[in-house]
């Protein structure tokens, strides 16, 4: 029985497709619909390890002003 399994399991990933044949010619919408209603976990197999590096931006600071003297103030200060 093991081995029937075994086989039936083989043959079903032989009929199906693979993620990139999958997503061939989608367009991003497209794809995001298709991962809307498949799992990942049918295509683990054939996913790969990345690594990324990101720089960070600085945030930007934001400042309120009581009045547009302040707000003057400010400017001249850092001109």
């Amino acid at each position: 029985m093991s081995n029937l399994n075994s086989q039936l399991i083989t043959e079903n990933k032989l009929n199906e497709e693979t993620l990139s044949q999958e997503l061939e010619g989608m367009s991003l919408e497209e794809m995001g619909e298709f991962f809307d209603s498949h799992s990942m976990a049918d295509y683990w197999e054939e996913t790969v390890e990345v690594k990324v590096e990101a720089e960070t931006i600085k945030p930007i600071k934001i400042t309120y002003f009581k009045d547009e003297k302040e707000m003057s103030e400010m400017l001249i200060e850092n001109a």
